[in-house]
């Protein structure tokens, strides 16, 4: 059996060695913050994290600037995550202190870690969400399937991971490969951030062939948490945190990861509820007619209670301010919930024997479920959610593949062919994930002579993913404007 230790759990080191401009690694003299603290700053000054602010949550391209964005979103899972470290460390520092090498120094840290956490959870995500994340991965490989249908690419292929890395393109597996690699701070290893950090925000701790599996017990199968690009980076993060399994050799889910999971489930259950009523798509009898259908379930009835007289009160100036305490209402309930489920399964946790997530093991489970019953009805179907879901499919399908046939055309010589990138499409890279690619690409400035192997088409495909996920809801919409002349 494994058993984890706080002492690996919390590494403080990063991929490469962490340095000041004058490429020294010691710290200012005046410098007192952690390394946990430089991971805050190094994410709050990023523009990945700014691109958040222009990337539906919910609702896609909304005029409406009171419902959430990624970016408001992420700092609410921050501060709820934060809130709970605080309360778990306090808790394992007065009950668990003689557990897994626990220091009360550690009760800095656990709150620091989980908001970074909270902050980056969501980075990788693309255009118009989950609807956008499937689309990437659709038109990724029918471009791969029509390469392999021309002369010049018919006997090159992809490993299966590869293939399944694009098949199911992931926004877990792309935050963690901003993280590690795309945003070039001062090279291509990422934001250089600790370990700890970097092992908390996997929430699935599998390749793209052993994960995506819906059905398992295991909630670190349900999907992947990185692509084969990041398989040598994977390693060392968990190597560093002591997250391999002793028996078999896989990755255990960081402790946090739960916290981090439940603080995002916490998150959106209470904040989609909040959006979707102030945008008119339901009423708050609608709220306590749902509940109505738990009125068995304790906490839910509790909680009923409390609406109905929310709902009845009449010094309210604004229906605004009743949604908000209904919803800060909802959150008192699911975190004390999480805070217990944890603690009553910290000894399972600690020994990788936990494979749930805690919000189903825990009083609000049935809370959760029905909160999620009422977004679907109401919001999920929208509309306008719906219109411009299937907006965002058309536009990024096609983006994907203007990027392709940019990048795929043919440079023959007596000897051999080679792939080149026109010099248009170039101008529209990030310079960054250009940077990236040619760590992994051994190819000229210019782009003019890359060896057709399977390899490389994956990188430059994974170049293509990397470029439209990175893109806002606007500027996607504006580039795809521009390119045709609309």
């Amino acid at each position: 059996m494994t058993t984890l230790n706080w002492k690996n759990l919390l590494s403080e080191k990063a991929l490469t060695q962490r340095s000041t401009a004058e490429g020294q690694t010691q710290r200012d003299e005046y410098d007192g913050r952690t390394a946990f603290d430089s991971d805050f700053d190094r994410i709050i000054f990023s523009y990945p994290f700014r691109r958040l602010q222009d990337k539906a949550q919910l609702f896609p391209l909304e005029s409406n600037d009171f419902v959430r964005t990624r970016l408001t979103h992420s700092l609410e899972v921050a501060a709820l995550a934060k809130s709970l470290g605080i309360s778990i460390a306090k808790r394992i520092s007065i009950e668990k202190n003689d557990f897994y090498s626990w220091s009360e120094e550690y009760e800095k840290h656990l709150p620091k870690i989980l908001e970074c956490a909270g902050l980056v959870h969501d980075l990788g995500n693309p255009p118009f969400g989950h609807f956008g994340e499937a689309t990437i991965g659709e038109t990724l490989i029918s471009v791969f399937t029509k390469l392999k249908e021309t002369e010049n690419f018919t006997n090159i292929d992809l490993t299966d991971q590869q293939k399944a890395d694009l098949i199911n393109f992931e926004g877990n597996s792309q935050s963690f490969r901003i993280l590690t690699h795309l945003q070039c701070i001062k090279d291509e290893y990422g934001y250089h951030l600790t370990s700890a950090l970097l092992a908390s925000i996997v929430k699935y701790p599998v390749n793209s062939i052993t994960g995506n599996n819906k059905n398992s017990d295991d909630i670190r199968f349900h999907k992947f948490g990185y692509f084969f690009s990041e398989n040598d980076v994977i390693e060392e993060v968990f190597s560093n945190t002591g997250l391999i399994h002793t028996d078999d050799g896989t990755y255990i889910r960081h402790p946090l990861t739960f916290l981090m999971e439940a603080a995002d489930d916490m998150a959106y259950c209470a904040g989609d509820i909040e959006d979707g009523f102030k945008k008119h798509l339901f009423t708050i009898r609608d709220i306590i007619d749902f509940l109505n259908k738990h009125d068995s379930n304790t906490m839910i009835k509790q909680l009923k209670k409390e609406i109905e007289i929310i709902s009845n009160n009449t010094t309210y100036y604004s229906e605004e301010k009743r949604i908000q305490d209904i919803r800060i209402k909802l959150h008192q309930k699911l975190f004390h919930s999480i805070i217990k489920a944890f603690m009553d399964n910290y000894d399972k946790i600690m020994n990788g024997t936990f494979n749930k997530e805690l919000i189903v093991v825990s009083e609000a489970k049935e809370l959760r479920e029905c909160l999620k019953n009422i977004t679907e009805k109401y919001l999920f179907s929208n509309k306008d959610v719906i219109t411009k879901e299937i907006m965002g499919k058309k536009i990024i399908s096609e983006l994907v593949t203007l990027y392709a046939d940019g990048l795929f055309k043919i440079r023959k010589t007596n000897e051999k062919n080679y792939i080149k990138f026109d010099k248009r499409t170039i101008e529209l890279i990030s310079s960054d994930y250009l940077l990236v690619l040619k760590k992994r690409v051994k190819c000229s400035d210019n782009f003019d002579d890359i060896e057709v192997t399977g390899d490389n088409i994956y990188y430059i495909l994974l170049l293509i993913a990397d470029q439209i996920s990175g893109m806002t809801d606007t500027y996607c919409l504006s580039l795809y404007r521009n390119l045709n002349a609309i």
